[in-house]
């Protein structure tokens, strides 16, 4: 995995693996005090395809998306499925697209996935992408440990306005692969923007709100302001912490608001400026011995952790595997490192503080 860095919420008592029915709790919209609130559409932008769509060509349909755009006060795109093959790319199509719309300099990052539809005549190499007005910072690749059929990755950076925004595309079949590459995500995101947690997770998760995948984010601090429905792939989540306020949020693309564009509508959320949760961070960092393409798990006494599971830790490149939680309360817990969520750390569960910080050096049951 390459560094990277991210956006969500719930209060859950029980988790479990892989859960596909999980609730997810309501919280309450903190009062906007930003009159120009910023918007963040996430959109699957369906390769290099235009059936189901009014579009003759890729070029006509990423100038209808930036018409879109530039009427709605949107500063950033989380996108999935931006093919390019010898004859075209979405990718750089829609920026000069959103130039000529808007009037204002766009910066697009892309992470390539996979080939898709390798072996036919639409094959195209497929990646996810973000696109900025101005500038962006920080950016982070990731490729998730965790993989099904095909390749999927995490891309991350920092907007002007100094909000972290993650793209992502999450596994189309599998759910606990889903569930296990939300809670890398988790992870990432927490310990990346630690400790303002002003991030945004957007992208096509393959699964509704109630979903396992969806459910590893909430659990973890993020939650979920948008018009998102339980029979909807398409989510954007951002962190409790983060002092943002949540405006508004509408579908785009739905030949109702705007033309569609693709066999994804657009999920749009605005924000204004707000006063987030104070978080009670909790840091877990682990002293160990890891070779190369091994990772550290971590399990405990307090959700989200639980013993049936592991959620990953993250490299901090000096031998120490940092695990980072906004949920935990005051109070002593217990914890154990695995490794690679398979092999125990040797001895008896170490305890922990809840809102603090814990050092624990683990060594493994079997060598790594």
């Amino acid at each position: 995995m390459t560094g990277t860095w991210i956006l969500l919420l719930l209060a859950c008592t029980t988790p479990e693996k892989n859960d596909s029915t999980r609730d997810t709790a309501e919280t309450a919209v903190p009062p906007v005090d930003d009159e120009d609130p910023w918007g963040v559409l996430s959109l699957n932008l369906h390769c290099l395809k235009i059936e189901g769509t009014t579009f003759a060509d890729t070029s006509s349909r990423m100038a209808a998306i930036a018409a879109e755009v530039a009427g709605q006060d949107i500063v950033a795109l989380a996108l999935q499925e931006v093919c390019r093959n010898e004859a075209e790319d979405a990718g750089s199509m829609l920026e000069s697209a959103l130039e000529d719309a808007t009037g204002d300099t766009w910066t697009g990052t892309f992470l390539l996935a996979h080939t898709a539809w390798e072996g036919t005549a639409d094959e195209a190499l497929e990646s996810v992408g973000i696109l900025a007005r101005g500038s962006l910072a920080d950016i982070s690749e990731t490729t998730f440990r965790h993989q099904g059929a095909m390749n999927r990755v995490l891309l991350g950076a920092a907007l002007d306005n100094g909000v972290r925004l993650y793209t992502v595309h999450l596994d189309v079949d599998d759910s606990a692969v889903r569930s296990e590459q939300a809670r890398e995500i988790a992870t990432e995101a927490l310990v990346a923007t630690d400790p303002d947690f002003d991030v945004l997770i957007g992208g096509d998760f393959n699964d509704s709100s109630r979903s396992g995948a969806v459910w590893a984010l909430t659990a973890t601090g993020f939650v979920e302001d948008t018009s998102a429905q339980d029979d909807e792939r398409d989510h954007i989540l951002r962190h409790t912490s983060a002092d943002l306020s949540p405006v508004r949020s509408s579908y785009l693309f739905d030949d109702v608001e705007g033309p569609v564009v693709s066999d994804h509508k657009g999920l749009a959320s605005w924000y204004g400026a707000g006063s987030g949760e104070t978080p009670c961070i909790t840091h877990v960092d682990f002293r160990a011995e890891v070779d190369t393409g091994h990772f550290v798990a971590v399990r405990g006494s307090k959700p989200p952790l639980d013993w049936s599971y592991g959620l990953p830790a993250w490299d901090l490149g000096d031998g120490t595997w940092r695990w980072t939680a906004t949920v935990i309360p005051e109070g002593e817990w217990e914890i154990k490192a695995l490794l690679d969520d398979a092999t125990w750390q040797d001895g008896e569960n170490a305890g922990f503080a809840g809102c603090g910080d814990t050092t624990v050096d683990a060594i493994w049951e079997a060598a790594p």
